[in-house]
């Protein structure tokens, strides 16, 4: 409010200043007094011309105009002898007077004293100075065309931030288009003054002056606005203040206003770099001064191959009437072939010509074409975290979940922002006591990454080693953030298909193992029932060899994988019960080494090829039962075999079978394979081949 209330004053300052220029009529700021654009002082000889300005053309022949060093003796015959005479008969008279000037002049190859009488036309007094300096006419233009050029980079850096926040920039704004407008005007008045080469027609100048004043008054408002009023901000606003001081005030033919109007005007830039130097180091500085001399340096370099090749046609062929045809297709072409090259080596320019910070910013966005790669959360987290570090200098970069800022995330993530304690750019206020915490920890800012319903992230960036962040790299971050939130979304859309997939296979296995248990203890109970009335004693022994057997079932139900040891400890007892049934109809060989025995198998799929050996080969064999079963380790695989002498597998019904079709369909769902298990019918029986990828022994 306090910065508002001083731009009110200048309000109503503007506003009087349009009414006088508008009611004054023929006063110093109208525009329309006369001049001979002539700088004349005394000196012991008379008065001299010291300077005459660049646009006087009173004759073609050089004889026939005032030139420096020329004594001025009478003026339509009347004698002079003070320089404040001259100025006020110049200044008096109205635009398009003829004077007769009675020069004086030395020949320089005689020495002799030469009289001449030159006719002189007065034209309009310039506003705002120059009127006989022949250095300030020029120096004015190339320092408007400086002042130009440095608003318009200033207004190209800061556009990002002022449209965040176009009232808090307002002075600025206005600043930043007054300085505009300023140069602007002051280079078309130039040029068309000097390309019209009319000094008599006043029309532009009334239109100049009460708009270059109004505009040097809207430049020192916007300021003081900006900056505040003190001895420091009053001292640096006098370019602007100081023009119309003197353009207003009766000055004395002896007093160097050119001079000062040049100085003031070389100072314009002063207030404009003052007010916005705090604010540019937030821009894109580097990126736009980089460009903008590359522009410059291209369009130089055009320029002298034109003239180079220009020159070279001249040389060659100076009388055809195709050279300018020849220059243009010569030019296009070279300019054509040297975009090319440039092209097809654009790598190895970029390596000479690109600064360490543009090689950071684009190894980051490399790395942000590259996060949709990602299906790890973690490792995302983690190279994020590795690459910001790298990009932005800055050591402290954290990563924590977003349930531990809730508050923060929330306040981000409704706002659709980020947070930085840079008010210049930051679009969202913390609470003070968030603001706190913030400063307590060293982070400066912060943007939340918030993939839809899955978890999400804080991403908080600590104070940078050198520099302050600026819109650049709130730019690069916004997309970084803005990937790592589409890239998590999908990460845990993927999360939750795998463990789907994790809990279909899992009620697979389940299903597959209640088919085989069941199975199995369906199988022994018919054995030990067969046996309690002819065998008793063998049926009571039986019993508590499925006691065991229940036992070893319910402890391992649950798990996919049992070492062998264990797996060939419950085959064993199944097959003693069998052995209880058969007798000495029915041998059995186990062998299995110890390397072996380390081995984990999925539970309960060597008892199956057991159960199925005695069910389908030895109890259909009158003579004497061999079941043999053997365990391995060879190139990379552990080997179980189930053999039997019985009457032989019929290969193509093994899916029938519903023990060895589950089997097939475990080691399809375990290992996404179909080549781990082999029937064989042997002619003297039948071979069963497990082989199991060697892992370690499985933790009970």
């Amino acid at each position: 409010m306090k910065k508002i209330a001083w731009g009110i004053p200048w309000l109503v300052i503007m506003g009087v200043w349009v009414l006088l220029c508008t009611h004054a009529g023929p006063r110093p700021w109208a525009g329309v007094t006369g001049s001979d654009r002539i700088a004349w002082e005394d000196s012991e000889r008379g008065v001299v011309a010291a300077q005459v300005h660049p646009l006087v053309r009173h004759s073609r022949v050089l004889s026939e105009r005032v030139m420096p060093g020329d004594m001025l003796r009478q003026i339509d015959y009347r004698e002079v002898y003070r320089a404040e005479d001259v100025h006020r008969m110049a200044s008096s008279a109205s635009p398009e007077t003829v004077f007769i000037y009675s020069i004086e002049r030395p020949n320089p190859a005689t020495l002799a004293i030469q009289s001449l009488n030159v006719f002189v036309r007065t034209g309009y007094r310039f506003s705002f100075g120059y009127n006989a300096s022949s250095f300030w006419w020029p120096a004015g233009a190339w320092a408007s065309g400086v002042t130009l050029f440095a608003a318009f980079l200033v207004l190209l850096i800061l556009l990002p931030l002022m449209r965040t926040n176009i009232r808090q920039y307002t002075p600025l704004v206005l600043l930043l288009g007054s300085s505009l407008l300023l140069s602007a005007l002051w280079l078309v008045r130039h040029f068309t003054v000097s390309l019209a080469n009319d000094p008599t027609n006043p029309t532009f100048e009334h239109i100049f002056a009460p708009l270059y004043g109004l505009l040097l008054l809207v430049n020192a408002g916007a300021y003081l606005w900006q900056k505040g009023i003190g001895a420091r901000t009053l001292l640096l606003v006098l370019p602007c203040i100081l023009p119309l001081l003197l353009h207003m005030a009766p000055l004395p033919a002896s007093f160097p206003e050119d001079m000062l109007y040049g100085l003031c005007q070389l100072l314009l830039i002063v207030p404009l770099v003052d007010a916005s130097l705090v604010q540019l180091q937030f821009g894109k500085v580097s990126l736009v001064v980089t460009q903008t001399l590359g522009f410059t340096v291209l369009f130089a370099l055009g320029v002298v191959l034109y003239v180079a090749v220009s020159q070279a046609v001249e040389a060659l062929l100076p009388a055809s009437p195709y050279a300018p045809l020849l220059i243009a297709s010569t030019f296009i072409a070279i300019a054509m072939a040297a975009r090319f090259v440039y092209t097809a080596n654009i790598g190895t320019f970029r390596r000479y010509f690109t600064s360490a910070r543009e090689a950071r910013t684009e190894r980051l966005r490399a790395f942000i074409s590259r996060i949709p790669q990602y299906t790890d959360a973690g490792q995302l987290i983690h190279d994020v975290a590795s690459e910001v570090g790298v990009y932005a200098q800055v050591e402290k970069v954290h990563l924590p979940p977003a349930i531990e800022w809730a508050e923060i995330s929330d306040l981000l993530r409704k706002q659709n922002g980020f947070w930085a304690a840079n008010k210049v750019f930051s679009p969202t206020t913390l609470p003070s006591a968030w603001e706190s915490v913030m400063d307590e920890g060293g982070y400066v800012m912060a943007f939340a990454i918030q993939p839809g319903d899955a978890p999400g992230y804080l991403l908080l960036l600590g104070r940078k080693r050198r520099g302050v962040y600026n819109v650049g790299d709130v730019e690069v971050f916004s997309q970084l953030a803005q990937q790592m939130r589409l890239t998590l979304s999908v990460v845990a859309l993927l999360t939750r298909q795998r463990d789907l997939l994790q809990q279909t296979y899992e009620a697979n296995l389940t299903a597959l193992r209640a088919q085989i248990n069941p199975h199995f203890l369906f199988n022994t109970l018919n054995t030990i029932s067969a046996l309690i009335h002819d065998a008793p004693e063998e049926a009571e022994a039986a019993t508590e060899k499925l006691a065991f057997i229940f036992r070893y079932t319910l402890s391992r139900s649950s798990q996919d994988f049992v070492p062998l040891d264990d797996e060939l400890s419950l085959v064993r007892t199944y097959l003693e019960i069998e052995q209880i049934r058969f007798g000495k109809r029915l041998s059995v060989q186990m062998v299995a080494t110890p390397e072996a025995s380390k081995m984990a198998v999925p539970a309960f799929m060597i008892q199956t090829f057991a159960e199925n050996a005695i069910k389908h080969g030895i109890a259909k064999v009158v003579q004497r039962g061999e079941v043999h079963i053997g365990a391995v380790v060879a190139d990379g695989y552990l080997a179980c075999t189930v053999t039997d002498n019985g009457p032989g597998i019929d290969v193509s019904r093994v899916r029938s079978s519903t023990g060895l079709r589950n089997c097939l369909d475990r080691l399809s769902t375990l290992y996404h394979r179909t080549d781990l298990l082999s029937f064989e019918n042997t002619g003297t029986g039948t071979c069963v081949v497990l082989r199991i990828p060697l892992q370690p022994e499985p933790r009970p």
